[in-house]
């Protein structure tokens, strides 16, 4: 078995080699069928360089930033990888970058994000960092309008170790900018992707699979605006291994002056969380994973409910496998500041909540044909809308035959 590298442009490159959200906001890759070759998915990479603007100016420091935590990832919302064959969807994830926020968050740790994120997809911790990713000058006395990146497509399939026979097309989509940045009131900042390429793995001399499994995210959106509150889904999925949700201000979505990939508490204000009074989880009206709800009646606490913390990370990787985190007492308290403007030399917030549905044998629980609630209760006494995003941590089946293919969730 050798293997040899491979390099890509866009399908849809633009003339000028510059990709924005008012332009095309979609990018897209074509990876052609080799039959003595396969790709590793694992090994694929997006790279490219950023420049961020104010109208046709550079910008000015502490005026504006990424996501800390996201950095790149912050400028996509949705992951799409079909079949180039008959365009069937294997995989696709909507909010792309509040699952990344969830996902980085509970299983890179502090130091991870600080030097190896940071040099592959920009992330920082605080929030000061992250204007110097946005500003002319990056602190180190040398004017930096562009910043290079290359990044991992962090999804089920291109996680799969299994050598991909069949042809792909990668499909990603921008957010508007005013959901990219968070920035003072006086400017308007705008993103701009160029020299784009997808690079990665060819493997020769193996021979395909004629099925295999893979992991696969699913993702669900609502808006809650009560105490009592019910999330109530069709999921359809016959492997479920993990659900969880977080919640985020709806008035944070596409708002300058606002981060909208933060993993907030519900809030009863842009400053003050609600607390968490029970929760649980059904299938068809009946418990699944808890059998019992998970209650909360200590007026005075200063931190996030460790067992609703505790299963939320469960969701998302198993607790007993984590070895590193960037969740901590400093980021899952209720002391510190809420507000957007607030920098948090930690890190800013991890909160949600969530339930692996199996944790026996790990081949996940049958959802098909009824519908999986989440239904909890908070303090919540004000008219201020949440929005709730569900992420389904699930296993598909590929099989390749002499018919064709067909993905089995």
């Amino acid at each position: 078995m050798s293997s040899q590298f491979f390099s890509l442009n866009p399908s849809n490159h633009p003339a000028n080699n510059k990709v924005t959200f008012s332009g095309v906001p979609l990018i897209n890759f074509t990876i052609h069928q080799n039959p003595s070759a396969l790709v590793q998915g694992s090994s694929i990479r997006l790279n490219g360089k950023l420049t961020c603007k104010n109208g046709s100016s550079t910008i000015a420091s502490n005026k504006c930033n990424l996501d800390e935590r996201l950095g790149v990832y912050s400028l996509f919302d949705k992951l799409s990888i079909s079949l180039l064959s008959n365009s069937q969807i294997v995989e696709e994830i909507k909010f792309y970058n509040r699952f990344l926020s969830s996902l980085t968050a509970v299983t890179q740790s502090k130091n991870q994000i600080l030097t190896s994120s940071n040099a592959t997809n920009l992330s920082v911790v605080s929030q000061g960092s992250a204007c110097d990713i946005c500003a002319e000058n990056d602190g180190t006395g040398d004017d930096k309008t562009e910043q290079y990146f290359s990044i991992t497509l962090p999804c089920g399939l291109m996680s799969s170790q299994v050598p991909l026979q069949h042809g792909l097309v990668i499909s990603l989509s921008l957010v508007p900018d005013q959901q990219a940045f968070r920035s003072d009131a006086d400017i308007t900042p705008t993103y701009e992707l160029s020299d784009l390429h997808l690079s990665g793995t060819m493997i020769t001399e193996t021979k395909p699979p004629t099925q295999f499994m893979y992991n696969s995210i699913s993702s669900y959106y609502s808006v809650i605006n009560s105490a009592f509150s019910t999330l109530n889904f069709n999921l359809g999925l016959s492997n479920a291994i993990g659900a969880w949700v977080t919640f985020i201000p709806s008035e944070n979505t596409n708002n300058y002056l606002k981060n909208g990939t933060r993993n907030l508490p519900v809030m009863k204000s842009a400053t003050e969380p609600a607390t968490i009074r029970d929760l649980q989880f059904l299938m068809n009206g009946v418990k699944v994973a808890l059998q019992y709800e998970i209650t909360d009646e200590h007026a005075d606490q200063t931190l996030f409910n460790s067992q609703i913390m505790k299963n939320f990370i469960s969701a998302i990787k198993n607790f007993s496998d984590l070895t590193k985190t960037n969740v901590s007492p400093n980021n899952t308290n209720l002391v510190e500041s809420f507000s957007d403007t607030a920098d948090k030399e930690a890190g800013d917030f991890v909160s949600g909540v969530g339930v692996k549905l199996d944790s026996y044998s790990d081949q996940g629980m049958n959802t098909v044909g009824g519908n999986f609630t989440i239904q909890f209760t908070t303090d919540k006494d004000t008219d201020y809308a949440n929005s709730a995003y569900m992420f389904v941590h699930s296993r598909n089946m590929v099989q390749f035959n002499d018919v064709g293919i067909q993905v089995l969730n």
